[in-house]
């Protein structure tokens, strides 16, 4: 799969990743990860600009995983990162 996005890595998740092996070939979830910076500004900003692209990703894949970046467990997407292209983290819902 080719990088959709030049300021960050997106991939999908390999069977080595996964803790529960499947059977199916799935391209799923689609992982975002930080190519230089990691910082939750960069993180909502990243966010804001690609909103419309991020959609398309979640309808093809059903989900996107945001890995490694500096983004606090508790109350780290409240400001309106992922709010702010029209999404939910997974502890939002």
């Amino acid at each position: 799969m080719a990088h959709r996005y030049s300021d960050v890595i997106s991939r999908t998740l390999s069977s080595r990743e996964r803790r529960v092996p499947t059977n199916q070939q799935e391209e799923t979830p689609f992982v975002i990860q930080p190519l230089a910076s990691s910082s939750a500004l960069f993180l909502r900003e990243f966010l804001g600009r690609h909103s419309s692209s991020l959609r398309e990703d979640i309808a093809r894949f059903g989900a996107i995983l945001l890995r490694g970046f500096d983004v606090e467990l508790r109350g780290g997407f409240s400001g309106g990162g992922p709010a702010r292209c029209g999404v939910r983290g997974q502890n939002d819902a």
